[in-house]
């Protein structure tokens, strides 16, 4: 995102919510999965964890219902990466054992 490469970190938090609100009213939500990672990246890097926390567990949680497989991968491994003791990452990251599958 090119606020946050220029530093612009509150800009890009104001853009997401935009674009999250536009997909909401439209119902256009076939990006709203990485919209909602994208914005709790932002946050975790603010000091905001457990804002980003709810953001990518809402991240995973809408790429499965979309069964947007590339957005529940990224939305899991955000949150595994990011959230590591929390036991849905254990549960998010089962999913794509290849034995789960």
């Amino acid at each position: 995102m090119a606020c946050e490469i220029a530093g612009q970190i509150g800009e890009a938090l104001a853009l997401l919510g935009d674009a999250l609100r536009i997909a909401d009213t439209t119902g256009a939500r076939w990006f709203a999965a990485e919209l909602n990672r994208t914005k709790g990246r932002l946050l975790l890097g603010q000091g905001h964890s457990e804002a980003a926390e709810e953001l990518y567990c809402k991240a995973l949680n809408i790429a499965r219902e979309q069964e947007a497989k590339l957005w529940e991968l990224r939305a899991a491994v955000s949150l595994a990466r990011e959230c590591p003791d929390l036991c849905v990452c254990r549960a998010a990251l089962h999913r794509f054992e290849p034995s789960a599958r």
